[in-house]
């Protein structure tokens, strides 16, 4: 994320700066009552240091394999996402559900121009033009899980 408007928290006992995305990204990724780890490349890997992050990027594969849950974060949601991830929904699991006797079960699918605008205003997050993202999510043991707002 962007560095203009940095955001100060405290990691492992001392202040770290970070940008107004990832802080507003830990905020919503944070659990009230329960810890949760996170390994977060903008915190783990030194962004001023490109050796480190030479060195980081070859092991993120296998960081992201190992990884118990992949969490994608698009940045604060719009006034459409939650129509655009409800359509995704709907398409996932609506498409081509099939019945007790194996026959494919067509079902209607409502659009709306807030829903198809949502979609697309998620596809055109700045998350989608990174290098790595196609290693985060291929690699991920589990289906990761994407989300904004």
């Amino acid at each position: 994320g962007s560095r203009k408007h940095p955001q100060e928290i405290t990691l492992n006992g001392a202040p770290f700066r970070i940008s107004r995305s990832l802080g507003i990204a830990l905020r919503c990724l944070r659990q009230a009552n329960d810890s949760r780890r996170l390994w977060v490349d903008a915190i783990r890997i030194s962004q001023e240091q490109n050796d480190e992050k030479l060195h980081q990027v070859a092991q993120m594969r296998s960081t992201y394999k190992s990884a118990s849950r992949v969490l994608v974060w698009l940045g604060p949601s719009s006034e459409n996402s939650a129509s655009g991830f409800d359509l995704m929904e709907a398409i996932a699991t609506h498409l081509f559900p099939v019945d007790d006797s194996g026959n494919t079960v067509h079902r209607d699918i409502e659009l709306s121009l807030d829903a198809l605008t949502g979609i697309l205003e998620l596809l055109q997050r700045l998350y989608w033009y990174r290098m790595w993202i196609v290693q985060e999510i291929a690699v991920a043991s589990k289906d990761p899980v994407v989300g904004c707002g």
